[in-house]
């Protein structure tokens, strides 16, 4: 089973890691060299057990009483987990190393851990790895999370380009708001989130996001009919109004012309 350095990782992963981590440190499927597996515990202690793989088996160990009475807090980890790993040694034992083989249709694909996508320039080669997915669905967007951030070294709140020399230039691993506390929390540093009084915020329609002008047709409403009356054989002019809404941050302005 391969490695790779100890980092910390997302909330999601995190669980993951919980949910099977015992079986990874009590079962030392390391020493298994190709392998995986789960194990999960019910109810008040009634059962666990351990469903595991490598190459050449795939076992299942389920450890309880026989009445369905409660065990002594046995868990997963140290009920069917090590009875599993000790007759996947057992079996494996004198038998060569065997990886698995990837199927056709399949690529292997590196992308960045955080975010699962395709490594950009500032994603840390120590945060990268190589994942298996079916050829059609293989990640095609760039990572998302590792940015590069505008910082005012003398308050280490955000610059903008209006106040180059006062910036300097960070990577950062973005959380979404909901994960931002959890990751620092867990000591993985955020950019700010309010702007250096130093650095002025660039003029634009994006600089400083607020309600958008909002221009309606009132009347006539959609799917209504026009008609006119005309004797005449030259192409006729319609003579209904149409009231058209312009809506703005300051308030709602009519204006009415006609067609």
């Amino acid at each position: 089973m391969s490695t790779r350095g100890t980092r910390t990782k997302s909330p999601a992963s995190e669980r993951r890691e919980r949910a099977r981590g015992g079986l990874w440190s009590k079962c030392d499927l390391a020493s298994l060299a190709s392998g995986g597996g789960e194990n999960r515990t019910t109810n008040d202690w009634r059962d666990n057990w351990t469903l595991g793989y490598t190459p050449e088996f795939v076992t299942g160990v389920w450890v309880g009483n026989a009445n369905n009475s409660e065990m002594e807090h046995i868990s997963g980890v140290t009920g069917a987990g090590p009875l599993w790993h000790n007759f996947m040694e057992r079996a494996l034992a004198g038998k060569p190393t065997q990886e698995f083989l990837v199927p056709s249709g399949m690529v292997r694909v590196e992308v960045c851990d955080e975010s699962g996508l395709l490594p950009t320039e500032y994603c840390p080669t120590d945060h990268r790895h190589t994942e298996i997915f079916l050829a059609e669905q293989a990640p095609i967007q760039q990572d998302n999370v590792w940015q590069k951030i505008k910082v005012d070294r003398t308050n280490n709140l955000l610059g903008t380009e209006l106040c180059p020399d006062l910036i300097d230039e960070k990577i950062f691993a973005v959380y979404p708001p909901d994960a931002r506390q959890w990751a620092i929390d867990h000591n993985i540093p955020q950019p700010p989130t309010d702007y250096s009084p130093n650095c002025p915020i660039p003029a634009g329609p994006t600089a400083t996001p607020g309600p958008k002008p909002v221009m309606a047709i009132t009347s006539p409403r959609d799917g209504n009919y026009i008609s006119a009356k005309h004797q005449s054989s030259v192409p006729f002019r319609c003579q209904t109004s149409i009231a058209t809404r312009f809506k703005s941050a300051s308030g709602t302005i009519r204006k009415t012309g006609f067609c």
